[in-house]
């Protein structure tokens, strides 16, 4: 088995970091007789190498590049680093996992190219089996407090498996390729799944804020789960939760490794042959992958543009002046003064054109077993063969093309002569390339030639190159106009935007990239509702079952809270049929004090469940109707609602602008919903936005009012400070006695009921966020398979098949937990005293005010 080698790290004071990536930073060549490993250079690799000592020597877990025969995998581990744990792979893997799903699914999706997607079952199945044998790895390696890096879109599932077997461990996940739009993104048949498997992480890197707030509107709008800026409250399927951070850190050049290449010999030899090879003439750089993401042969139709419109103008100059054309071949180099400033209208050097302009471009070749890059090849080839047919001299061929890799010094001698280099992707991540050409332009350097850059829009490097001459690749007059305007700029001004460029990009490199991630990884606390169970919220296990058995002695109290509760919030409209049923089963016991409280209104609540033996209270304890009482009335008589009057005109005004919103107005509050917006259309995440814009300005309107501002889950709520569901615990504990108190809530207009139930009492918390309650369920299903144990045990006895059946479906949900027999099963079992009649109120807990917005559900 590939899992067979456990290279168990110890715990240790310092934490130790592992990089997992598809590929190892070495690839083994397999030979008759011997194995060897061949190291690979890259930007990951390099940033690896300059981060902080506080981590140590990075471990890294991944593939090495070959298939490699079973009974020689030990033989391959030899020739590796001791830090360096491979995952084999088989050759009918590679083709499923990488050439496959990865690359023919998922690549095209995330690069917005959908018409080159392709997707098969077979590969997604390979994608899950091979995820999670890196998973099993990771956990198989790592040690207590160990950090976890996991890269790019081969390993998406990676952090949630890694998270679900190792909870203590610190992950990060940083995607190195664009995010799409949620309308691409859920073309791909398990795009909910691969969401949740990056979620896993405890931090999520992006490359720019736009690929950030696309995987966030994928999230809210595919999984349904609320989002702020720069988290996620997800839920986990073990019915555990976890925060997950989102953070963007654009990754830089690998300036250490540039500059290292730009010392030696052979980099001066490479830079003076081309600066005499290119004498008089204006070099033009492209250095790609051969990927159809790069949009080479949109950027072949803008130099051909370029050099038509070239020849345009020296046509025009020679109809104007015959003498005005430039020689040929220039007698000298002649760049920095053929290039000075017009005059009066013409100018005083020649027209860059195809006679002295060299367009070259290094194309690495890449997935060529893969169909849709042969035909990109295909069409490059054809469009330069037409475009150097067309603008061909005897002395000057504008195409050149070299179609392999080239050696750092001799790509950073191309890079410091250039005078201009062009990167016109469709779509990039980032784009390297761009930031390397500028890295390269040193000053101190006699023959380094300043320059420019014509960059695409759509690469994610344009939002940090601010003096970049920004295209849209798709438009040739506009990118043929650019490589003019480029060229024709003076030394002066090419060295000014030159050097303000180096400066920034020279600080933020790749290293400060690595580090800066791994600090804000360092930085984050795991969350305690995926710590283990011994520590954070535990779930509620079933022997607390136990205590509200018709078996134990007293009046025991159980109160409920009704949306995202007992029922989901897709049944907003009304009480569910078998919710009714199961409140009205607990109602019917005597030893049970059955309260709902709830947000809903008097009239609702009277409709459903007025004819049960049960307590209710109304708008979260605005009204209330005691077990025995006939008549609701006010729980505090001189609660004032005229504030209402003044609200309602800018909460009408953001209904009105978001479609599907609603706005229901109660005696003693006013409500802002959105629970039926439209999720596939985008309403959803526009109302949430327009929901916490809401709630910002009305916190700022009503400081002098007596009202509080709550934004939970689809809604931003005005209602009474006065009024909480605290206050109505407080008053039933002046009313009644009980031995036992079950109090039940998911949001945090509930967490005052947990903070003023008597002490011992069993409080429970629906939901993965923070929470004062001292146990936990996943959902209301969940809670309702709870209750119905507790009257199992009243109705059946605990040994009957059905009580049976409840324990093992909680069981396995909660995936442990103390047993119900052995809690419930011995005599006497009582919580020792009662829970006294109180006449004093607990007092809250202070908070911010900022603490009623969601925001309140969205502590760090």
């Amino acid at each position: 088995s590939s899992l067979c080698f456990r290279r168990k790290v110890p715990s240790l004071a310092m934490p130790r970091l592992f990089v997992v990536a598809n590929r190892l930073p070495v690839t083994l060549t397999l030979g008759d007789g011997e194995i060897t490993a061949v190291p690979s250079s890259g930007g990951l690799v390099s940033a690896m190498k300059g981060v902080g000592n506080e981590y140590g020597t990075p471990i890294w877990i991944g593939w090495p590049g070959t298939g490699v025969p079973s009974e020689r995998h030990q033989e391959c581990r030899e020739q590796l680093p001791e830090n360096y744990i491979p995952v084999f792979l088989t050759k009918e893997e590679v083709e499923q996992f990488y050439t496959g799903y990865s690359n023919s699914s998922l690549w095209p999706i995330l690069h917005s190219m959908s018409t080159y997607a392709r997707i098969k079952s077979t590969w997604l199945e390979s994608y899950k089996v091979i995820n999670k044998r890196f998973a099993d790895m990771v956990v198989a390696s790592t040690g207590e407090g160990d950090m976890v890096w996991v890269h790019d879109y081969h390993l998406f599932l990676v952090p949630q498996l890694v998270k679900e077997a190792r909870p203590d461990l610190k992950v990060a996940f940083f995607l190195h390729t664009p995010f799409p739009p949620v309308e691409i993104w859920r073309i791909l048949p398990s795009a909910d799944q691969l969401l949740r498997g990056v979620l896993g992480s405890d931090l999520i890197g992006f490359h720019t804020q736009n690929y950030q707030r696309q995987f966030r509107s994928c999230v809210q709008r595919l999984l349904g789960l609320e989002t702020t800026l720069r988290w996620v409250n997800v839920t986990t399927s073990l019915g555990m939760g976890h925060r997950a951070h989102m953070e963007t850190f654009p990754i830089g050049a690998n300036v250490a490794d540039l500059h290292s290449a730009m010392q030696g010999d052979e980099f001066q030899q490479y830079l003076s042959a081309y600066t005499k090879q290119f004498e008089g003439k204006a070099l033009v750089l492209s250095v790609e992958r051969l990927d159809y993401s790069k949009g080479l042969p949109q950027r072949l139709k803008s130099i051909h543009q370029y050099l038509h419109n070239a020849r345009a103008e020296l046509k025009r100059l020679e109809e104007e002046d015959p003498n005005s054309r430039p020689p040929a071949i220039p007698e000298k180099h002649g760049v920095w003064s053929r290039l000075t400033k017009r005059f009066f209208g013409r100018p005083e050097k020649p027209v860059w054109s195809a006679e002295n302009t060299v367009f070259l471009f290094i194309t690495i070749p890449s997935r060529l077993d893969v169909d849709e890059y042969r035909a990109i090849e295909e069409d490059v080839h054809k469009q330069m063969s037409i475009t150097n047919g067309e603008f061909s001299t005897p002395f000057n061929v504008p195409l050149v093309y070299i179609h392999r890799s080239v050696s750092p010094p001799e790509l950073v001698a191309l890079y410091a002569r250039a005078d201009m280099c062009l990167v016109t992707p469709l779509v990039d991540g980032m784009n390297l390339v761009a930031k390397e050409y500028i890295a390269c332009k040193d000053p101190e350097n006699r023959n380094s030639v300043p320059g420019t850059v014509v960059l695409s829009t759509f690469a994610g490097a344009a939002a940090e190159m601010f003096d970049a001459l920004l295209v849209n690749p798709y438009d040739y007059d506009e990118v043929a106009e650019a490589i003019r305007e480029g060229l024709e700029l003076s030394m002066e001004k090419r060295q000014q935007l030159t050097t303000k460029m180096r400066e920034f990009l020279c600080a933020n490199d790749a290293v400060a990239w690595a580090n800066k991630l791994l600090g804000t990884l360092d930085a984050v606390t795991p969350t305690p509702e995926l710590l283990p169970r011994s520590g954070g919220v535990p779930p509620l296990a079933p022997a607390v079952a136990g205590r509200l058995a018709a078996g134990t002695p007293g009046l025991k109290a159980v109160i409920l809270n009704l949306d995202d509760t007992l029922q989901e919030a897709e049944a907003a409209g009304e009480i569910l049929p078998e919710v009714v049923d199961l409140l009205s089963r607990l109602a019917a016991r005597e030893d049970l004090y059955v309260m709902l409280i709830s947000g809903r209104t008097q009239q609702f609540l009277s409709q459903y469940l007025g004819h049960l033996p049960m307590a209710l209270a109304a708008e979260h304890g605005y009204k209330v109707k005691y077990r025995g009482d006939t008549e609701w009335h006010l729980l505090d008589p001189l609660v004032t609602t005229e504030w209402i009057d003044d609200v309602r005109p800018m909460m009408q005004m953001y209904r009105d602008f978001s479609p599907g919103s609603t706005l229901e107005e109660k005696e003693s509050a006013i409500v802002f919903q959105y629970v039926q917006c439209d999720a596939d259309s985008g309403e959803s995440e526009f109302a949430y936005y327009k929901g916490r814009e809401l709630a910002h300005a009305l916190l700022q309107s009503v400081a002098n009012l007596p009202v509080r501002v709550t934004h939970a889950r689809f809604l931003v709520e005005c209602a009474s400070s006065s009024v909480d569901k605290g206050c109505v615990i407080s008053d039933l504990l002046t009313r009644e006695t009980f031995s036992e108190f079950f109090v039940v809530g998911d949001d945090v207009a509930d967490e005052p009921m947990f903070q003023r139930a008597p002490p011992g009492a069993a409080t429970v918390k629906v939901g993965v966020s923070p929470t004062v309650a001292r146990y936990r369920v996943s959902c209301p299903a969940e809670l309702r398979e709870f209750l119905e144990l507790v009257l199992c045990v009243h109705e059946d006895g605990h040994e009957t098949p059905r009580t049976v059946r409840l324990l093992e479906a909680l069981n396995h949900r909660q995936q442990g937990g103390e047993s119900f027999h052995s809690a419930y099963g011995g005599e006497g079992h009582s919580r020792g005293a009662s829970m006294r009649k109180s006449t004093s109120k607990s007092e809250h807990n202070p908070c911010d005010p900022l603490d009623f917005l969601g925001e309140s559900e969205e502590r760090d």
